[in-house]
């Protein structure tokens, strides 16, 4: 990967994409954009071998790897 700014969630290695988050700022923080319940504390992306040199990162903040992977569909 060729930054560290986030973290490796997961890995399916037959599609070769990664499953990615990082943190969201304290100051930018707000619900949740899946549940709406708790502070969005993240953001979930993917990274795909050989096509993007960075992540594509999803819109909006989630509170946990759940409710990143329901709203990703992954």
């Amino acid at each position: 990967m060729p930054d560290k700014n986030f973290t490796e969630i997961s890995r399916d290695p037959y599609a070769r994409v990664d499953f990615v988050r990082r943190l969201v700022d304290k100051d930018d923080r707000k619900d949740c954009d899946w549940c709406g319940s708790a502070p969005g504390r993240f953001e979930y992306g993917y990274w795909e071998d050989g096509i993007n040199k960075k992540p594509v990162w999803l819109k909006g903040a989630y509170c946990c790897v759940g409710c990143g992977r329901n709203a990703l569909g992954f």
